[in-house]
This record gives structure tokens, sequence and C-alpha cells, in this order.
């Protein structure tokens, strides 16, 4: 029995969440994203999982920013226990990480403590350094969380091979945790 519901939240395509919906192993309940009109959201809603936007508020100075109160409000009315960052390009804020402590993951293409925030792969190409992913808890500093998973994904002479090579090492990554969660502890 499943006792765990998961949100995913993504900023693009989402092939990563789509690996994630289609496990098996996890009820997906909430996929939030930025853009209604992103291949992510229109692939979660063709595989019958409930898609919304983030919830938005006008800041102080006038700029449209992200409502982390509604975000909270939103898991919790569609009853998420977890949740998955796959592709999600935003920093989390520290208040929000505080309630949802220990139960909220990211999937980062780096080997981490390696190529923290973005650009990651390109820059650890460019270093001549290894690539790949990890799977890690958030914490309120960047990618700085304790590292749940960590595979290279060596192999790639150019930087198209590199980006290719760890995209599929993370759709692997990502079915590796769900199934070690959906059986619990060893």
């Amino acid at each position: 029995m499943r006792t765990e519901r998961w949100a995913i939240l993504i900023s693009g395509r989402g092939s990563n969440m789509v690996r994630m919906i289609d496990s098996m192993s996890v009820d997906v309940g909430l996929v939030l994203t930025s853009d209604m009109k992103a291949s992510g959201a229109v692939r979660a809603k063709r595989r019958g999982v409930r898609v919304e936007s983030f919830p938005q508020k006008i800041a102080d100075s006038g700029r449209t920013i992200l409502d982390w109160t509604g975000v909270d409000r939103c898991l919790t009315q569609a009853k998420i226990t977890r949740i998955f960052l796959l592709g999600f390009m935003r920093i989390v804020p520290a208040s929000f990480l505080e309630k949802w402590a220990g139960r909220v993951l990211n999937l980062h293409p780096s080997l981490l403590p390696l190529y923290p925030g973005l650009n990651s792969i390109e820059r650890a190409f460019a270093a001549g350094d290894p690539v790949g992913a990890t799977v890690h808890d958030v914490v309120p500093a960047v990618d700085a969380g304790p590292i749940i998973l960590s595979r290279s994904a060596n192999g790639g002479s150019t930087l198209a091979d590199a980006e290719r090579l760890v995209h599929i090492e993370e759709q692997r990554m990502v079915e590796r945790v769900l199934s070690r969660r959906a059986r619990g502890p060893q």
C-alpha cells in the first residue's frame, strides 16, 4: 500500500517527470508548473495527473513572484506528503523548506558537491571534470542537502553527448530512488 503522495515541481519539458509518473511505484497527485503550455504540463495531463500553475503574487517591487504560501496550500489540499523537484529552476525559500523538511528531493545535473547551481553540465565539461547527476534532500542552501544517490555519466566527447548521457542517467536515477522508497527501509 502506498503511503506517500508526491507532487512534482517542473519548469519545462518534464521528461524526468514522465519517468516518475510512468514508474508506477509512487502516487503522483500533482504537478506544479510555471507554464501550463510547457510540454511537461501537457505530458502530465495526458497521463491523467492533475496539473496546476504555481500560485503567484505581486511583490513589494511590483514584480510577480511565486507565492510559496499558496504553493503550500495547494500541496496540502492535494494531500501531498513528498515533493520532487525535476527540472525546477528556482530557489525554494527557507520558510517553505522548514515546513516541508525532509520531504523535498531534487535531481541535479552534476556530481555534487561539484557544480551546484545553473549550467552544471557545461561547467563540468569545460573543466574536464566528470559529469553526472545527484538526487539530494533539499535544504535552504542551494544544492547542499544530504546526497541520496550520485551517479557518473561519462563517455561523451562533446557537450551535447555529455548532456545526453547525463539525461539518460537522470531518468535511471529517478526510477531507482523511487523504487527504493516504494520498498521502504532495507
